[in-house]
């Protein structure tokens, strides 16, 4: 199995089966409709409901929910032998569109590239969140609750990637408690997440975000940082509240779910570590792969 960023001629002279990830331009379908006329299997993989982006997600919504890229994806969806998805939610929602045979191959984590990061310890206990513009939407989930964890504690707040000062209007409030850094690459990120102690992964429950995957829980777990998320899928499928995380829908339960772990560091190392064996078993990128090869060798 080769993984490339694009598709060369020479390419269908070998290939057994391609996979799309993601794809919604004209060009890349138009290799995909080539390998179907030359025989070779294609696997659709989404990991989104690209048809449904909502309106709130703005500049998102504005880029990619235009009549051209929705028509191109349907297209994806129709002329796939298979489409494989991150999760149940999702393959339902693109039931919708498609009769194409859909297998349910969720994300993953090399778990061994997240411990090689040793933990930063400051003394301190930070609060992390890592985020695209996508999740400045979630924001008025924590706001309250992280602003009453930082009156009441010591707690540091650190934010990754588009979640920033821009977000919350009480962050001038608490000088060097707060680190701000811009976006980072995956392969970078444990390297940024090291002096995360607690990881917060708030999302609204919207059936766009239903369709996610619990992919910040698993990174955060491989490196044995407890997490508090959204009480909703796609984290209630996989997180089990209070032991391999903790779950929260109002501002009183994301308080206190944030209290307990940042006055009891006994109660983040049982949730931490409880989280790493739980990826180790289910969520490894190995374990994926064995199940993408066993997609693949169904088709031949």
């Amino acid at each position: 199995m080769i993984a490339k960023s694009d598709i060369l001629s020479s390419d269908f002279a070998w290939a057994d089966v391609m996979v799309f990830q993601r794809q919604m331009t004209t060009s890349v379908l138009e290799k995909m409709e080539l390998a179907n006329k030359y025989g070779i299997k294609t696997i659709y993989d989404i990991d989104d409901m690209l048809l449904e982006i909502p309106e709130s997600l703005g500049e998102t919504h504005d880029a990619l929910a235009t009549p051209e890229i929705k028509r191109v994806i349907k297209l994806f969806l129709q002329n796939a032998d298979i489409i494989t998805t991150a999760s149940v939610d999702l393959a339902h929602a693109v039931r919708r569109y498609c009769k194409t045979p859909i297998y349910i191959l969720k994300n993953g984590v090399c778990v061994e590239d997240w411990t090689a990061v040793p933990h930063a310890d400051d003394g301190k206990t930070t609060i992390g969140w890592m985020g695209s513009r996508t999740h400045l939407a979630d924001v008025s989930i924590v706001s309250g609750a992280l602003h009453r964890i930082m009156l009441d504690t010591d707690a540091n707040l650190k934010l990754i990637g588009w979640v920033g000062f821009d977000a919350f209007d009480w962050l001038k409030d608490f000088p060097g408690r707060i680190h701000e850094e811009g976006w980072v690459e995956v392969n970078s990120l444990p390297y940024s997440m090291a002096d995360i102690d607690i990881g917060i992964a708030p999302i609204q429950d919207i059936p766009f975000n239903r369709c996610k995957s619990s992919i910040k829980w698993m990174q955060y777990s491989a490196m044995g940082i407890p997490t508090v998320a959204s009480n909703c899928p796609p984290y209630t499928d996989d997180v089990e509240h209070g032991r391999t995380g903790m779950l929260a829908t109002t501002e009183d339960e994301w308080y206190d779910c944030l209290k307990a772990l940042v006055v009891d560091e006994g109660a983040r190392n049982t949730i931490g570590k409880n989280a790493v064996m739980e990826v180790l078993g289910k969520h490894r990128t190995a374990l994926r792969a064995e199940e993408l090869v066993a997609v693949c060798e169904g088709l031949r």
